[in-house]
């Protein structure tokens, strides 16, 4: 555990280790996978307690147990701990209960997660674990309403944003990928709300793609006859041209005028054993277009860009690849895995993961979020939130400090509304607009969770000046 480390996992190591060496069977060992030390349902009987099967693993003699607990090497060790103890008995059922001194417990955690701040709880990185995580770009048609960012994309990249910084906190160097296809938001508000230090903003214009486009050329799983086609659909066999005896055998020679190159993923997928169906990949994936003319396609530059970001991290060892797509980009997000797999067949591909996320639907308007752009709903939650504080605040709610207030509790709230439902679920919002007297927006909302944290904060600063 790093120096940043949770005070309470750090606690309960501790105890383990001096249940260990003071136990009267010195073989002892936890059963299976059994935790230790739990956090009691009931405090009547303590904070923590050793379950009972644990406990005469350690002491099979009772009697020399409370011998133990009462002893002077027991009160010594007891001052040792990172949380003070306050004492330690036993049940009647056996288990071994273990209570803390709360205020001086309280006081000391509340301290150190104030001190380290968005630090509490993370491992220090030794930076040997990277972690790509690949934002899956929407498909360009239906991405977004008169140039404006959807409610989908905008969870999306939220998403993301959360699952690097989990990453992070685990100790991994994350490098958040963003091909040049993507659309590029200039807003103040979206820089705001996806904090995007570590992107990795890639050109696949470079020998990267050379280097694909022959690994296509001289892969086995190129189709490049009537029979490897035999179970391909009537629209995949009319775009296949054949490539016969041409000696094709490099990335300039496939771009000729009309070529058409593809890869057959589903022999891919049956000769590596790859597991499809509900628990694996969708077995509708049977072929993935390279070229198209002498234009490499959107797929193929999607997997160069992920390779050329590849490149980019240094990583000696397989990474953590993370592709995080909406539920109607899954496919394509799976499509962008084999390919990728198929042209660098090596560990540093295979290890990959798909995080879908759903859509995001209106629960109290009539309006849908379709017709919601991204900016309209900046735009309404920065208006209540505004509209709030001057309930509250009155007058005083002016000038640029209240500004930046008013901004940074706004993208608190958006965050924690998009990121509050599961991914797998649509997330509803409520996007009515309340007239005068009507009542406040709907309380589960971020709003009402960082006024809960703000009378928290209050509550505790009173503590600190009363005590």
């Amino acid at each position: 555990m790093a120096e940043s480390g949770c005070l309470l996992k750090c606690f309960s190591s501790e105890f383990e280790d001096f249940l260990k060496r003071r136990a009267q069977c010195k073989e002892f060992k936890k059963p299976g996978q059994r935790v230790l030390l739990k956090q009691s349902s009931k405090l009547r009987n303590g904070d923590f307690v050793v379950p009972s099967v644990l406990t005469k693993a350690a002491f099979p003699d009772r009697a020399h147990l409370q011998s133990f607990l009462s002893s002077e090497e027991v009160t010594v060790a007891l001052q040792g701990f990172s949380l003070p103890i306050q004492h330690i008995d036993t049940t009647d059922d056996g288990r071994l209960c273990l209570k803390l001194f709360r205020p001086q417990t309280f006081h000391k955690i509340l301290s150190n997660v104030k001190k380290l701040g968005s630090n509490y709880g993370c491992l220090q990185s030794d930076g040997d674990r990277v972690a790509l995580v690949n934002s899956v770009p929407q498909n360009c048609q239906n991405s977004a309403n008169d140039g404006g960012q959807s409610l989908v994309q905008l969870r999306g990249e939220l998403v993301s944003a959360h699952v690097a910084a989990l990453l992070r906190a685990r100790g991994f160097i994350v490098h958040e990928v963003r091909s040049s296809m993507q659309e590029q938001h200039e807003e103040d508000f979206w820089n705001l709300l996806c904090n995007r230090t570590h992107v990795l903003e890639t050109d696949s214009n470079s020998g990267t793609r050379e280097l694909l486009l022959k690994a296509a050329a001289e892969s086995q799983y190129k189709i490049s006859s009537t029979d490897d086609r035999r179970h391909l659909t009537n629209d995949d066999t009319k775009a296949c041209r054949t490539l016969e005896d041409d000696g094709l055998n490099s990335g300039e020679k496939l771009t000729k005028q009309e070529e058409v190159v593809m890869l057959d993923l589903k022999r891919f997928i049956e000769d590596n054993s790859i597991q499809t169906g509900k628990e694996g990949y969708d077995p509708n994936l049977k072929t993935a277009t390279i070229l198209e003319g002498q234009q490499p396609t959107k797929l193929l530059e999607e997997v160069t860009c992920l390779q050329s970001s590849l490149d980019l991290a240094k990583t000696k060892q397989a990474p953590v690849v993370v592709h995080v797509a909406s539920h109607g980009r899954a496919f394509h997000s799976q499509l962008v895995d084999m390919t990728w797999r198929m042209l660098t067949p090596h560990k540093v591909t295979a290890t990959q993961t798909h995080l879908v996320y759903n859509s995001v639907a209106a629960r109290k308007s009539v309006s849908t979020s379709e017709q919601l752009t991204a900016y309209d709903f900046w735009r309404l939650r920065h208006s209540q939130m505004r509209e709030a504080s001057v309930l509250k605040y009155g007058d005083e709610v002016k000038g640029p400090g209240w500004d930046a207030t008013i901004t940074a509790m706004t993208a608190a709230a958006v965050q924690f509304e998009l990121l509050f439902t599961s991914c797998q679920h649509i997330a509803k919002l409520d996007l009515s607009i309340k007239e005068s007297g009507e009542g406040p927006q709907d309380n589960k909302g971020g709003a009402f969770i960082l006024y809960n944290c703000a009378r928290l904060a209050t509550l505790f600063k009173h503590y600190q000046e009363a005590v």
